[in-house]
């Protein structure tokens, strides 16, 4: 299986990176909230004073603790991500950070419970994503030569962003919304 990593995760690590799947800045997500919410909702997302809501994260998505906390000081640490949605909809908390969902309404729904992002705001995370080869697997350094090599020649013909566009990862849907986080 192949996954790729922010830095801080391999930091100390045995082995070679490669060069960035995911160039920094290129991880977009929504502030989500319940669609029962209809005071957040019914209002322009930029008239919202963010710092006044309660947000939730796991406390272990470093790149999220970090971004939540600039947005409000009222944040709720959790274990996982397991109680999100009954937080919202129990009115416990108000929004959460997550990729954009690639559907036509970016509804993210679990069992009859439905999120979606406050329209036209998001975040950017600053940093990058990397696939990682260990220095210390027999043909290791063989495969990270030739990973490297693929990745850059993907990147120069555009074909990586345009993979990720494809999947939904980059959302188009949001291209054009205000990004109030800064790097």
């Amino acid at each position: 299986m192949l996954t790729s990593l922010w830095p801080f995760q391999f930091k100390d690590a045995n082995v070679q990176a490669t060069p960035p799947s995911i160039q920094k800045g290129e991880f977009e997500k929504g502030l989500y909230v319940s669609e029962e919410n209809k005071t957040l909702l019914d209002q322009p997302a930029t008239a919202i004073d963010l710092s006044t809501l309660t947000g939730l994260v796991v406390r272990d998505w470093q790149h999220d603790v970090s971004i939540i906390n600039t947005l409000t000081p009222n944040v709720i640490k959790l274990e996982d991500n397991d109680p999100i949605f009954k937080l919202l909809q129990a009115k416990r908390a108000d929004f959460y950070l997550s990729e954009f969902v690639n559907n036509e309404n970016l509804q993210e729904c679990e069992l009859r419970l439905c999120n979606v992002p406050l329209k036209g705001i998001k975040v950017k995370l600053y940093d990058t994503r990397h696939f990682v080869i260990s220095k210390t697997s027999k043909n290791g350094r063989y495969y990270a030569k030739i990973l490297i090599s693929g990745m850059q020649k993907l990147r120069a013909q555009g074909r990586i962003r345009a993979l990720y566009e494809q999947m939904g990862f980059i959302n188009s849907q949001v291209k054009d919304w205000i990004v109030i986080n800064s790097d």
